[in-house]
């Protein structure tokens, strides 16, 4: 948009698979997510060095889409032992990311460190209000819900491309 100013679209797929473990001789939950989420927002750089290097902040809408085949004894809802629950979810958060772009000589891609946070609602997912880890596919709560939510974006490292 300028030389301050950049749209951002942002897609991740994502593949988690949580091994049975056994407690107290019988498999706890395990099983495979796989989501694909995906955000729209503005990333402004309010002093842009060399080539568009230098700190951003990024206000965002993002949206995730989650299939969950769990397995084990300890979720809720009529799962037995050795029975599969398939079960499709979804998100939609507002959120607020601030990092740092640095970006190759000659080049239109960039790595940049991102951290943020979000707060939204999820639909039919394993999570808990404060769950940090679901956003990387990896739910914690044993039963399937409809919530509002609080995200934190950790990305150590994302690498992208300008165009």
């Amino acid at each position: 948009m300028s030389d301050t100013t950049d749209w951002v679209f942002e897609v991740t797929p994502m593949l988690m698979r949580d091994p049975c473990s056994v407690l107290h001789g019988t498999p706890a939950r395990c099983g495979t997510v796989r989501a694909l989420k995906a955000s729209v927002g503005v990333a402004w750089t309010p002093w842009p060095g060399e080539r568009g290097d230098g700190l951003f902040i990024q206000p965002r809408v993002a949206g995730m889409w989650v299939h969950d085949a769990a397995r084990g004894t300890e979720l809720t809802g009529g799962v037995e032992e050795g029975d599969e629950r398939n079960e499709t979810g979804g998100q939609v958060t507002f959120g607020f990311d601030v990092g740092y772009r640095k970006t190759r000589a000659r080049s239109r891609s960039f790595l940049a460190p991102v951290i943020g946070v979000g707060v939204g609602y999820a639909w039919n997912q394993r999570r808990e209000k404060f769950d940090f880890g679901a956003l990387y596919g990896m739910p914690s709560a044993n039963e399937w819900k409809d919530q509002r939510i609080v995200d934190l974006n950790l990305d150590i490292l994302r690498f992208g491309a300008t165009f």
